[in-house]
């Protein structure tokens, strides 16, 4: 009797194995999509908000066409990843909640971020017109006259810096709605990558 007769049908385990390269290519992407979606929701508006809604949904496309043009743990990766990124992108459309009147825990999560960073919240009101500051002399108590240059760096240093205003709620939660999608993406083609997994140990065992 063979070897592999007397000990059963051999299964690879799970390929963990990562290029060097791989793994350089996916720090890049991680270190670029965090400083890059923090100054998205930081800086949410309605250009910010088309421009990553666009984005997104060309990114799940993509994955559904690598669904279709992989084989093997590949082709169960990004379909996981194409079904949970799509069905999160639907949901969280909110057109089916809204009948229901309920939240969806992210979108909870996100109010919550945004209180938690914004707590001024976005101005609504007008502010207060003020009466401008003081213009300089341009001529001194000692009697010199000052210079055009003179006097603008005097008007410069006595205007401070405005404060940005937070973006809006609406803004900030369409933002994350879209990063809330890749996310599930991302875990939802691990875990068809482990259905795969599994059910080719199960194939092998019958």
């Amino acid at each position: 009797m063979s070897e592999q007769g007397a000990s059963g049908p051999r299964l690879s385990s799970p390929s963990w194995r990562f290029s060097i390269r791989t793994m350089l290519i996916a720090m890049a992407v991680i270190g670029a999509c965090i400083p890059l979606g923090g100054y998205a929701l930081r800086h949410a508006s309605t250009w910010i908000g088309s421009f990553v809604f666009l984005v997104t949904t060309m990114l799940l496309a993509g994955m559904v066409c690598l669904a279709f043009n992989r084989q093997g743990e590949s082709r169960a990766y990004w379909t996981g990843a194409a079904i949970f990124g799509i069905a999160y992108f639907l949901v969280g459309g909110d057109p089916w909640s809204q009948p229901y009147n309920y939240e969806l825990i992210t979108e909870t999560i996100s109010n919550a971020a945004y209180n938690q960073f914004f707590p001024e919240g976005a101005s609504t009101t007008q502010p207060e017109a003020t009466d401008p500051p003081p213009v300089p002399s341009p001529i001194p108590p000692g009697g010199e006259q000052l210079d055009d240059s003179a006097v603008a760096d005097s008007n410069a240093d006595s205007g401070a810096n405005p404060v940005p205003d937070p973006p809006s709620l609406r803004d900030f939660v369409m933002v994350a709605h879209m990063y809330w999608s890749l996310l599930f993406a991302f875990v939802g083609g691990w875990v068809s990558l482990l259905m795969y997994w599994t059910g080719k140990r199960q194939a092998a065992d019958s």
